[in-house]
């Protein structure tokens, strides 16, 4: 219900503001056209933002995070003591396989999606805030 009634607002804005751009007085295509050039510098920018990170992630951004997490993951499991933890870090280091697997398949495609980076990224972040709680469980 609260899709489509977001679907009918952005048609009912665009629809306003196409009617503005063509058929309005002045002061109306005034504002719509400034409206659009602003549509379209926040879409260069979005762009710029997707063209800079996909540079990052060529460069191994994400190579070095997960190197950083192997150290952490090893120090962890070297100063643990309990069988428990020591088999939560050791699943930690499977998902972290299955990040840097993914990492590498995504490095040799040309085109990579944002949503894959994404995706990638949100399991990295899911990866360290598990690792951190198993961390806390150590300190304790």
């Amino acid at each position: 219900m609260f899709r489509f009634l977001f679907k009918i607002l952005i048609l009912l804005v665009i629809g306003v503001l196409a009617y503005n751009y063509f058929f309005g007085n002045s002061e109306e295509r005034t504002q719509a056209k400034a409206v659009v050039s602003e549509i379209k510098d926040a879409g260069r920018a979005v762009g710029n933002l997707l063209n800079t990170e996909k540079t990052k992630f060529d460069n191994g951004k994400y190579d070095k995070a997960l190197d950083k997490m192997s150290m952490m993951l090893q120090k962890m499991k070297s100063t643990s003591k309990d069988a428990s933890t020591n088999q939560e870090i050791s699943k930690l280091e499977v998902e972290k396989k299955s990040i840097e697997s993914k990492l590498d398949k995504l490095s040799t495609q040309k085109n990579v999606k944002a949503s894959e980076q994404k995706d990638l990224l949100t399991r990295m972040e899911q990866l360290l805030e598990k690792a951190e709680k198993v961390a806390g469980t150590l300190e304790e």
